[in-house]
This record gives structure tokens, C-alpha cells and sequence, in this order.
């Protein structure tokens, strides 16, 4: 993986054969995917700066176990296709009550609505910036 400026910040980039995919372009195919299985409320956040572990968190909320499961499937299966990207780990998608997806500099984080607001993730992320969201259900 490779650093590069753009907009003056440092952006990871990670190559993929016949062309690069940065960190924030993976982020939107990860919220394009979320939306094509009808997740709702869906935020990119960038974070960098924030926390060490990502550059950007997309976060949304299922309306099931059975929908958490298929968006972290359609997300691993989207960024895996559209930005050669595999996770370096999934957790959670057995109870689907939240589902993290880890692409190393890029976290989604698939909630069940209770499950969203009992870890209160959009309050603990507050100062991070908004970059792209959907309305709430």
C-alpha cells in the first residue's frame, strides 16, 4: 500500500493490478453497496486523524439479521469486484446484530437500529467528518 497526497492530506492506495483505488473511492462503493441492499442511514466518516485504526468508517443500519448479513456480503462481494479489495476480517455476521467489515483503512460497520444506538456510534464519532450520507428511516 502506498501513501500519496491529495487535497494536501496523505491517502493510502492500494494497487490492483491495472489501476489504484484510494481509500476514499472504496469508501463510496462500500456506501453504493449498503444502499443497493436497502440499508438506511448511511454516513462515510473520515477518521483519519480521529484514530489510528481507518482512514474512513461507512456506517448504516440494517432492518434485520437476515439484511445486516446480506449488506456485508454485497459490500465485501462489490469492493472485492469493482476495487480488488478483500477484508482482513468480518466480524459478527453470524448474529447480524452489528457487522464489521475491515478493510484495513476502511471499516463498515453494519447495525441492527438497536444495536446503532445502544454503542451510540454516531455520537462517539462526532468530530469526524461527515463526507457523504443518506436520510435516516
Amino acid at each position: 500500500m502506498a501513501k500519496v497526497i491529495m487535497n494536501g492530506r496523505p491517502r493510502r492506495r492500494r494497487e490492483t493490478g491495472d489501476r489504484t483505488i484510494d481509500t476514499l473511492e472504496a469508501a463510496r462503493i462500500a456506501y453504493a453497496a449498503c444502499a443497493e441492499k436497502r440499508a438506511t442511514d448511511i454516513r462515510i466518516l473520515e477518521v483519519q486523524g480521529l484514530t489510528i485504526v481507518a482512514d474512513y468508517f461507512v456506517i448504516c443500519t440494517a432492518s434485520s439479521s437476515v439484511n445486516a448479513k446480506a449488506i456485508a456480503d454485497e459490500v465485501r462481494d462489490q469492493l472485492k469486484l469493482r476495487g480488488k479489495r478483500t477484508p482482513i476480517g468480518v466480524e459478527g455476521r453470524e448474529s447480524g446484530w452489528w457487522v464489521l467489515v475491515d478493510f484495513g483503512d476502511l471499516i463498515v460497520h453494519v447495525f441492527q437500529a438497536d444495536a446503532r444506538e445502544y454503542y451510540g456510534i454516531d455520537e462517539t464519532w462526532a468530530d469526524a467528518r461527515v463526507v457523504e450520507q443518506s436520510e435516516a428511516a
